[in-house]
């Protein structure tokens, strides 16, 4: 599910960047340009990319310095296995691209 919600927010951002003005129509981001990026990027806003940037690094961290294996499933959810986190660095990647 975090990856799925990483990848819509990589969406929006692009949906709201001034070089992707054909993209906006293709997920329906009409109208809600602003909130996007006052929720995402703005500095005033609640910087909800960064926190997602912050999230999956921590869920990383975690996982590998922890064995996934032995906690037993729910114990902790901040925890990836090693599959999981080969897209997820990719994704935390792409996001930090869109902070430049």
């Amino acid at each position: 599910m975090h990856l799925l919600s990483q990848s819509f927010i990589i969406s929006a951002i692009r949906c709201i960047s001034a070089d992707s003005s054909d993209a906006k129509t293709a997920i329906g981001t009409e109208g809600f340009d602003e909130i996007i990026a006052w929720l995402y990027t703005r500095s005033e806003g609640p910087q909800l990319l960064q926190q997602a940037i912050d999230t999956g690094n921590e869920m990383i961290e975690n996982s590998e310095r922890s064995d996934v294996s032995n906690n037993p499933r729910g114990e902790d959810r901040k925890l990836v296995s090693r599959g999981a986190a080969v897209p997820l660095k990719r994704l935390l990647q792409r996001m930090v691209e869109l902070q430049r």
